[in-house]
């Protein structure tokens, strides 16, 4: 009977995986998938690549020769399994994966002119709205603008910006991005649906706090952002695009007085059907970005 080989992966075997040899930090590009994700220069025997799973194999010779280290397969035939499945083997599909959700989700510029209905949107809010909040405290109500709406909302942005640009701005050390806060305006333009996600417990952006109360603060910014990531892959799951928007604080004041609700405005995100198809941002690799202890 044929012993298992194995095969390191901590995010899976997180109870006691085999010990992974000892290399310097990644120099050098996986011959399978390309990343920069192989140390020593690219001499790492046995090291499985993070993001394929390829074997390095020291007596492979060709890409068309069988790799004992990687179960018979050939490099070429990892390679053409990484470009259709993004992994060097299809047994490594058999492994749990994280929603699809998560790796298409894109933010979406362009939207077409196809009306979002309220129950789609409203499904969307519902996942927002399920996601963890501090001592479930749930600090979070959202204001759909869509229609009449978006035109008085727009005209307090753009007064805003207005302000930056020639009278007392809030951002002066943003100057540079007032650009993108105007693309951004027109961005919302064109979005059938923007919905602005306030703190209704949330302390003022100009309120000194105590340690405690900036913990508090903290920890309901996270609380929403966890909403809003629910609400963007809720969406994606849809068929809808959406855009997490920041620039609404060049517009803080004048939004602020617009929306005369109580609380603190916290974002904003943009909605409709996708007119585009963006090509996946650069990620940082799990090399630079993890630290195992």
């Amino acid at each position: 009977m044929q012993r298992k080989k194995e095969f390191f992966l901590p995010e899976i075997n997180a109870d006691a995986p085999p010990p992974q040899p000892q290399f310097s930090l990644p120099d050098a590009l996986c011959p399978c998938c390309g990343a920069t994700s192989i140390p020593n220069g690219g001499d790492a025997t046995a090291f499985i690549c993070p993001h394929c799973f390829w074997e390095i194999d020291p007596f492979l010779h060709t890409e068309d020769e069988p790799s004992d280290q990687n179960h018979g397969i050939t490099l070429r035939q990892a390679r053409e399994n990484y470009a259709t499945f993004g992994i060097s083997s299809e047994k490594y599909l058999q492994l749990p994966h994280a929603p699809q959700e998560i790796w298409r989700r894109r933010s979406i510029r362009r939207f077409s002119d196809s009306p979002v209905y309220p129950e789609t949107l409203c499904e969307i809010l519902r996942a927002g709205m399920a996601a963890p909040s501090s001592k479930n405290r749930q600090p979070w109500k959202f204001i759909v603008v869509s229609g009449g709406a978006k035109k008085e909302m727009l005209a307090a942005f753009q007064q805003g910006i207005e302000r930056e640009k020639h009278s007392t701005p809030l951002l002066p050390e943003s100057r540079e991005h007032i650009a993108g806060a105007e693309h951004t305006l027109e961005i919302m333009r064109c979005a059938p649906i923007t919905v602005f996600v306030t703190n209704p417990i949330g302390r003022s952006l100009f309120q000194s706090l105590t340690p405690e109360e900036r913990i508090a603060e903290i920890c309901n910014i996270q609380s929403i952002g966890a909403a809003m990531e629910n609400m963007a892959l809720a969406a994606e799951g849809l068929g809808l695009g959406s855009l997490w928007i920041g620039d609404i604080f060049f517009a803080y004041e004048e939004l602020t007085r617009w929306l005369d609700t109580d609380g603190e405005l916290m974002a904003a995100m943009a909605f409709g059907y996708p007119a585009e198809h963006p090509e996946k941002r650069p990620r940082k690799s799990l090399a630079d970005t993890i630290e195992w202890r």
